[in-house]
């Protein structure tokens, strides 16, 4: 639409309140991502990162500048297609949760927890915000423990002695062939209950 105000009698009222509605936009995504204590990115409708908060810096190794442009895809490929379901959707303040990765710029995988948020503004436009979990440390501590009991599993099935893995409360959590042959037990019925059944206190 042509501007009823040439540049002599001033500026375009219409030229004005588009930039206050987008600086406006902007405040909006500027306040929401740099409170939150989790890695958090505010997107454009197109994909590109708007803004980026210090622990996303952190972890993934990229400046703020360097963030600002950038197609989320590049950071975390999954959040395009979560954002493209919220668009078609178009459900302001719905949040969309799941289990994916990220890659930092060294290059190195991470596990996260993706949350996706659409939001409308007052100017009516849509702003998307990608809040990210690192879950890296956790799902290697639970590779770790799987581990663990693995190896424990095969030691128990070795022995020729009866033998069993009990928790704190004395629950059984394996027990072996052996045992269940001394017990008269298979190992569906050890499994879940205390080893008490074995061996009382007197």
């Amino acid at each position: 639409m042509a501007c009823p105000f040439n540049q002599q009698m001033g500026s375009c009222p219409f030229a004005e309140a588009n930039r206050e509605h987008e600086e406006n936009g902007h405040s909006l995504m500027k306040d929401v991502v740099q409170a939150s204590l989790d890695p958090m990115f505010g997107l454009f409708e197109d994909g590109t990162i708007g803004e980026a908060n210090d622990p996303a810096v952190q972890l993934f190794g990229y400046t703020y500048e360097e963030f600002i442009g950038r197609d989320i895809t590049s950071i975390c490929p999954k959040a395009r297609e979560v954002q493209s379901v919220l668009r078609f959707m178009h459900a302001p303040h719905k949040n969309k949760q799941q289990l994916t990765t990220a890659i930092n710029k060294s290059g190195r995988e991470l596990s996260i927890q993706l949350g996706l948020s659409l939001n409308q503004g007052a100017s009516k436009e849509l702003v998307y915000f990608a809040h990210m979990k690192d879950l890296t440390e956790f799902e290697a501590h639970k590779s770790e423990i799987e581990h663990k009991d693995n190896l424990c599993q095969a030691m128990i099935n070795a022995s020729f002695d009866a033998m069993f893995a009990i928790d704190q409360r004395g629950k059984i959590l394996v027990v072996n062939e052996a045992a269940c042959q001394a017990f008269g037990y298979t190992e569906g019925e050890f499994v879940g209950q205390n080893i008490s059944i074995i061996c009382n206190e007197r």
